[in-house]
């Protein structure tokens, strides 16, 4: 029903605005999940009767990314990757970069690389939209996408352009803490660009973040490391418990023949190879 709604804007008692292009939409989906428009909803209605609330700054894309989740369309983010970055231009999302060469206009389309960031920018700015506008649910969703996208499509040279946009759009400090984090993670990486480790620290407030994410990703491999080192600690004293018992038993204490065993998985037992009698090693 809510997403039927949306569609038709059957019922609709305000509208929202962003560069030019309006949505009608209904204060009892909207205003229990924002109280930001909430708010201004009945600002507006004191002060002028007209029942808009207008967005700028962000893409109209980003506001129907805004409004699809609050009124539970499936897949809200599944919107075309070659959204355009810049939240002040045009709305449209087909167009193609130009190369001139002599008097002729080459048409290029995107590319794979071109894709992963601008998806992962608009996911940025869908963040974005939802810190503004205090829709917590969309907040989270969108950091978890991130997250994801940074995990499994690892690419350093788009994730330094990404990052970039961070500090300008959203004021999610959760995505801000992931960026910081992601980079302590993978800082080898990074250190390689020109620039690039140099460039993160320059960003308003990253310079602290990473600090703080690196000191936890070097307490983290410590932890680690001491976890292996006492784990081949334990494996060597059964090693050598195993040893010592094998040289100390001539004949099975079971059938009395020459003892030929073997190492249980445990390496803490062994057993006689003809009648399986177990010889505790401790």
């Amino acid at each position: 029903m809510s997403q039927w709604l949306l569609e038709t804007g059957e019922y609709s008692d305000f509208m929202i605005e962003c560069q030019g292009q309006t949505f009608k939409a209904h204060r009892a989906v909207v205003c229990p999940q924002s109280s930001i428009i909430d708010a201004l909803l009945k600002k507006d209605l004191e002060e002028t009767q007209t029942s808009t609330v207008h967005i700028d700054g962000f893409s109209v894309e980003a506001v129907q990314c805004l409004l699809r989740f609050i009124y539970g369309v499936p897949r809200p983010l599944n919107v075309p990757v070659n959204t355009i970055l810049d939240p002040m231009a045009a709305s449209s999302t087909k167009e193609f970069q130009f190369k001139t060469t002599g008097q002729s206009q080459i048409q290029v389309a995107p590319t794979a690389e071109d894709d992963k960031k601008n998806r992962l920018v608009f996911l940025v700015w869908a963040n974005a939209i939802a810190d503004s506008y205090k829709v917590q649910g969309l907040c989270k969703l969108t950091c978890d996408k991130i997250k994801s996208l940074l995990e499994n499509e690892w690419a350093p040279e788009i994730f330094l352009k990404v990052a970039q946009v961070v500090p300008i759009a959203t004021g999610d400090m959760a995505v801000h803490h992931l960026f910081a984090q992601v980079a302590a993670e993978h800082v080898e990486d990074l250190a390689k660009h020109e620039n690039g480790l140099s460039g993160l620290l320059a960003l308003d407030g990253f310079f602290t973040l990473f600090l703080k994410h690196s000191a936890a990703r070097v307490a983290e491999l410590k932890k680690t490391a001491n976890n292996q080192a006492n784990q081949a600690q334990t494996l060597s004293t059964k090693v050598m418990a195993c040893i010592k018992k094998l040289n100390d038993t001539k004949k099975c204490r079971h059938c009395a023949v020459k003892f030929d065993c073997y190492i249980e998985t445990s390496l803490s037992t062994l057993r006689c190879a003809a009648c399986q009698t177990r010889h505790p090693c401790t």
